[in-house]
């Protein structure tokens, strides 16, 4: 490893790119109601659906299925934490 902590001949873009797809790993871009209920602390799915009506929770539909995105899930626990302004604007 170097200074800058890339492994030696790595492009200066590698370690963002890694980093990136490491994020991406963890976070998934997609988060079925249930999953949603459960990254929210157990809430039910009834909750989520309330936050969904509520426009608190942005989803997309595949086929039958709906799915809440994972940036609306973050945005939304981010307005909890109070770092981020209402819905909407």
């Amino acid at each position: 490893m170097d200074a800058d902590g890339r492994q030696t001949g790595e492009s200066p873009g590698t370690q963002e790119r890694r980093e990136q797809v490491s994020t991406a790993e963890k976070s998934p871009l997609l988060h079925s109601i249930a999953d949603t209920g459960t990254q929210l602390g157990g809430t039910s799915r009834s909750r989520v659906y309330e936050l969904i009506a509520a426009d608190e929770l942005e989803v997309v539909s595949i086929g039958r299925r709906t799915f809440v995105t994972g940036d609306s899930l973050a945005a939304y626990v981010d307005r909890l934490r109070g770092k981020a302004p209402p819905a909407g604007d």
